[in-house]
């Protein structure tokens, strides 16, 4: 190290040893070797993970979030817990009155028979058309609640029947010989027994398609015991009515009841439909935009999805053995 002076300014030499200037030029391209060794190893270690579980960076820098991609069939909406209970205290109250309302002419066969004459063969006849419409709708009931919706059909056809229960008194005295009578008695049974006969095909398949698996056993089991319900209540209220009033009362109150069970229906109906609507709207948007933004990185279009309808097995259906013991077992008891 030395110390000289030009013209005023200072300058301070150090003498560096040429050995050490080799050392550290050596350390330095030794440690720029190591950091481009481990970058290196580090591009290394990545793996190569599977395209549609792992992001890509697109253009301009715009990373998209980790999707899988989007399933050909939406994933059912089941009801969540205040909707379920909701629902089942609907259905078990509309099966209680489908129940009360078709045998309210059985419990006062007896004083209609009296009042208009009939006979065993025709009060036999009014009764049994009932049964002659009932399986009429089943099968096709629960198919056409398939694809529109059981609540849609339930509705609609309570309506139909409710009416139809108030209606009764009024065509019993539209004509004034007794075999008008028992005829117009006997259609209006039959109506009665067909727009009824989609009740269980339709309850089945809302309760099949809107509640949990784990939960269907339960809520199936409350829906159908109200058939037993049913048939108590018209034995016992109806009783106390046919006591006091004409036998033309119990068709108003039941049936005004059972009206006013479609309309409470309806309107839960349509809100459930409107909420059920949304969610399947915003689920057909995140696929949408997830499949597309897929497509926008690589590149590939893919032809649209096109649904392949089912068509309802009915040959299959008539063809199996357990169909035919099952029907009947049910009718033929």
């Amino acid at each position: 190290m030395s110390l000289s002076s030009n013209g005023g300014n200072i300058k301070l030499t150090t003498a560096v040893p040429a050995g050490a200037v080799e050392t550290a030029s050596e350390s330095g391209a030794e440690d720029l070797n190591h950091e481009d060794k481990v970058d290196h190893e580090d591009e290394t270690k990545v793996p190569l993970l599977d395209y549609e579980l792992v992001p890509k960076v697109v253009k301009d820098g715009i990373c998209l979030q980790p999707q899988s991609s989007p399933s050909k069939e939406a994933e059912p909406i089941y009801w969540n817990s205040d909707e379920q209970k909701q629902w089942i205290a609907l259905l078990f109250v509309g099966t209680t009155m489908a129940y009360a309302t078709r045998t309210i002419l059985p419990l006062c066969a007896v004083t209609v028979a009296d009042e208009f004459g009939w006979d065993k063969t025709d009060m036999g006849l009014v009764l049994g058309c009932f049964f002659w419409g009932y399986p009429v709708f089943q099968i096709m009931g629960g198919h056409i609640s398939d694809r529109i919706g059981g609540d849609q059909v339930l509705y609609r056809a309570a309506f139909v029947w409710s009416s139809i229960c108030m209606i009764t008194p009024y065509a019993a005295y539209v004509y004034q010989s007794k075999a008008a009578t028992v005829y117009m008695m006997a259609l209006l049974r039959f109506l009665m027994g067909l727009t009824q006969g989609v009740h269980f095909p339709s309850l089945t398949s809302l309760i099949s398609s809107r509640v949990k698996p784990s939960q269907k056993a339960l809520v199936l089991t409350i829906s159908f015991t109200a058939s037993s319900v049913g048939s108590v209540f018209s034995g016992g209220i109806g009783s106390i009515l046919l006591a006091e009033f004409h036998w033309s009362t119990l068709f108003y109150v039941f049936g005004a009841i059972a009206f006013m069970w479609a309309v409470c229906l309806r309107i839960v109906s349509r809100r459930t439909q409107r909420i059920k609507n949304t969610s399947e709207v915003n689920e057909k948007l995140i696929a949408s935009s997830s499949s597309s933004s897929l497509k926008d990185m690589d590149g590939d279009q893919d032809d649209d999805v096109v649904p392949v309808k089912k068509k309802f097995p009915v040959c299959q259906l008539c063809n199996k053995v357990p169909f035919w013991v099952g029907y009947s077992m049910f009718y033929h008891g």
